[in-house]
């Protein structure tokens, strides 16, 4: 036999047995975990006797919402002694005038809310129990801006550039631009504010400000009522699926 024939042969009977090798001794051969001594479901959690257990937590439509109606569907409340009703509201203001009538126990509310039902005229005693959303808004623009030549601030080199074409645009309107809010005291409201102020714009003189229902936004952007708004999430996206308009900013 030549040496390259027999090389070859060995080679191949050498890898065989390295597979064989393999084959009889599986390495994904892990042993079974026995998990029928293990409970299905956590136990609740005992905290004791509860101060209160019939709940009643309000909410707009926004994804801040998402985690209580998460708790709900997976039944977490109840894990934990609790009977919530999720009672669903259109506006922040609708949501701020049952926290000053006790209407609800609780609510998602914006970072302003408290702050108002606190200190406002009228008055409530309230705590801010804990944060479960910072930034998740946006500026949203309806397509006349688009062309108007106005783009995503991504489009841009700088800031400056992007104040530099929106100060042009917002020049040759015949009318102040109507910007839509959610609530006077909302965050994204004072963001909407600052973003303006930043680019040299007077709010005050030079746009109009608007309070609609975030679920209303899209539908008064189409129609032409406002130009366009600063909102939470869905809201942006919502208008950009739609082809309503497209979203300039998001907060970071």
């Amino acid at each position: 036999m030549e040496r390259r024939k027999f090389l070859k042969y060995i080679g191949c009977a050498t890898v065989g047995c390295g597979f064989s090798a393999c084959s009889s001794n599986n390495l994904f051969d892990f042993p079974k975990r026995d998990r029928s001594s293990e409970p299905t479901q956590r136990p609740p959690a005992n905290f004791g006797k509860l101060e209160k257990t019939n709940l009643t937590i309000g909410f707009v439509p926004v994804t801040d919402c998402a985690p209580l109606i998460i708790a709900k569907e997976k039944g977490l409340f109840k894990r934990y002694g609790l009977n919530v009703a999720l009672k669903k509201y259109p506006d922040w203001s609708a949501v701020h005038k049952d926290l000053l009538s006790w209407g609800i126990d609780a609510c998602v509310a914006l970072f302003g809310l408290p702050m108002l039902t606190n200190f406002g005229s009228a008055k409530a005693p309230v705590i801010s129990l804990m944060m479960l959303n910072r930034n998740g808004a946006g500026i949203t623009f309806s397509k006349k801006a688009w062309q108007g030549a106005i783009r995503p601030s991504t489009a841009y080199y700088n800031f400056q550039d992007f104040a530099n074409s929106y100060r042009k645009y917002i020049k040759q309107l015949a009318q102040p631009l109507k910007l839509g809010i959610d609530l006077t005291n909302s965050m994204a409201n004072y963001s909407l504010l600052y973003w303006l102020s930043a680019m040299e714009i007077n709010p005050e003189k030079q746009i109009k400000l608007i309070e609609f229902p975030p679920s209303q936004m899209v539908y008064k952007l189409q129609a032409g009522i406002v130009d366009g708004y600063c909102l939470d999430e869905p809201w942006n996206q919502r208008a950009v699926v739609d082809q309503a308009g497209f979203t300039v900013y998001v907060s970071r």
